[in-house]
């Protein structure tokens, strides 16, 4: 089964092309091709050339101010991203999506106890916000407190069982000790037939087993298959930043897909 990214990235930045043909003022279309360029090519400086122009065109547009944010948190560039991120805030600072970036920053910023406020405080409000429940096992995961972790990601499998949950539940598992349980949702992971399963989430769980040499191998297949997740998507924040990878990060297969990628800037806040 062909990878996602490969069949719907490309229809993006088609339809975002087309409505900028017929009207080139339309902030929402330079952010959505701002976004394929960003997660899918990988062309850094053509995606902020997007975002800034859809930031002109619109200063107001929550999305851009929002995915400008992102991208300077994936460039590595924290001032700026702090400036937008702020600015994104006054627009609408009880914004679920304003308010998972903040998360991300947060982490990034060591800050765990706000980052663990703010998701609390969304999941006071609404229990099922299982974005906001993820971000929370990803805070406590940042501390190494994977049993914690793990209890909040089975809370969401409870109710939906996707394939990314599978694999940070399989990495939780490897971390806690318990191979088995891991290898089980590894397996799962290979065995899915109806579906495609990112390379990502397979290279996730042998990271976590410490299996160096498999984790890489889909790793590459990863880049192959252009997924975003190596740059920061979803619930993932790019192999430079993301403590998932700590254990790769001395390989010399993962130094040089970070090259790759350009991503040299992208690590976590000093």
């Amino acid at each position: 089964m062909a990878p996602a990214a490969k069949t719907a990235m490309p229809q993006a930045k088609f339809h975002a092309i087309r409505a900028l043909e017929l009207d080139p003022t339309l902030a929402e279309a330079h952010v959505s091709l701002g976004v394929v360029l960003m997660l899918y090519e990988w062309n850094w400086a053509e995606a902020e050339k997007q975002f800034r122009l859809a930031l002109r065109l619109n200063s107001r547009s929550l999305s851009a101010q929002t995915e400008y944010a992102w991208f300077l948190m994936n460039m590595g560039r924290w001032p700026e991203a702090t400036n937008q991120l702020a600015k994104a805030l006054a627009l609408a600072s009880g914004d679920a999506g304003v308010e998972a970036h903040l998360t991300w920053y947060l982490l990034h910023q060591g800050k765990y106890d706000q980052a663990a406020d703010l998701c609390l405080k969304v999941l006071k409000a609404n229990p099922r916000n299982f974005g906001a429940r993820i971000r929370l096992a990803r805070v406590y995961e940042f501390q190494e407190w994977f049993q914690k972790s793990l209890e909040e990601i089975e809370k969401v499998r409870a109710q939906d069982d996707s394939t990314d949950l599978m694999a940070l539940a399989g990495y939780l598992h490897a971390r806690l000790g318990s191979n088995t349980e891991a290898r089980e949702l590894l397996t799962s992971l290979e065995d899915q037939r109806n579906q495609y399963v990112s390379a990502y989430y397979k290279a996730l769980i042998c990271a976590g087993l410490e299996e160096r040499e498999r984790a890489i191998k889909h790793l590459t297949q990863a880049y192959k298959d252009r997924s975003g997740l190596l740059v920061g998507w979803m619930n993932e924040l790019g192999l430079q930043a993301d403590p998932h990878w700590n254990g790769l990060r001395s390989d010399e297969g993962f130094i040089e897909l970070v090259k790759k990628l350009s991503l040299s800037g992208n690590t976590r806040a000093p």
